[in-house]
């Protein structure tokens, strides 16, 4: 173990790095195991760094997971997506992109969905902070291009901008939620390119449909 600590620690670069490093051990860690069920040695021994480096960096395992959920939504709320438009077909296009990148991000990212999930579930202090903090204004600005949307005509009006919002969110993660029944039930998953891909459009085709106005 410590030769494979050495040679995986040699491989940081900087304190960023190092950060970083840890912060990928802890995502994966309290997304298979839970927050309670990992301890700071496990994460320093799956980063391959020195376990004081935890509370260096962070100041424990709390810092660190508060510092997990702030990377997850600055991995997901890229500032180019959903960029206020005044044409109606680069508008839906937006929608189209938001969607696929979710899908994507998800996928390629399995653990960042877990790990939101579980704490969540948990309902723990950090978590309810970090909805306040970075996941509010996300649903804000989702929220925002509806009513822009809305108020240029392109989506039915009379529609409540948070149920769509909670729709097109919920129906993007219960396809990442579910995949592994439905690839029980069907021999479908979205680790398939093609068939996420297909997933993507059908998700666009439905949900776009459901609120596109008739302006």
């Amino acid at each position: 173990m410590p030769k494979t600590r050495s040679r995986r620690a040699s491989k940081v670069r900087s304190a960023a790095d190092s950060k970083q490093v840890l912060i990928d051990a802890a995502i994966k860690l309290f997304a298979e195991r839970g927050f309670d069920g990992t301890t700071t040695r496990d994460i320093a021994d799956a980063s391959g760094l020195n376990i004081s480096l935890i509370s260096y960096y962070f100041g424990g395992k709390d810092g660190l997971l508060q510092a997990a959920l702030e990377y997850i939504e600055s991995y997901l709320n890229k500032p180019e997506l959903l960029q206020i438009t005044p044409d109606r077909t680069r508008y839906f296009e937006g929608w189209r992109h938001f969607i696929a990148d979710f899908m994507r991000s998800h996928v390629a990212n399995p653990n960042m969905h877990r790990l939101v999930q579980r704490e969540q579930e948990r309902d723990s202090l950090i978590f309810k902070t970090m909805v306040q903090q970075r996941y509010a204004p996300w649903y804000k600005r989702i929220m925002t291009y509806i009513e822009h949307g809305q108020s240029s005509g392109w989506l039915k009006p009379h529609l409540n901008p948070s149920t769509v919002a909670l729709a097109i969110h919920g129906a993007m993660v219960q396809q990442v939620r579910l995949d592994v029944f439905l690839h029980q039930l069907r021999g479908q998953t979205l680790k398939d390119s093609a068939h996420l891909e297909a997933v993507i459009e059908d998700l666009c085709a439905i949900l776009l449909a459901g609120v596109e106005g008739s302006g």
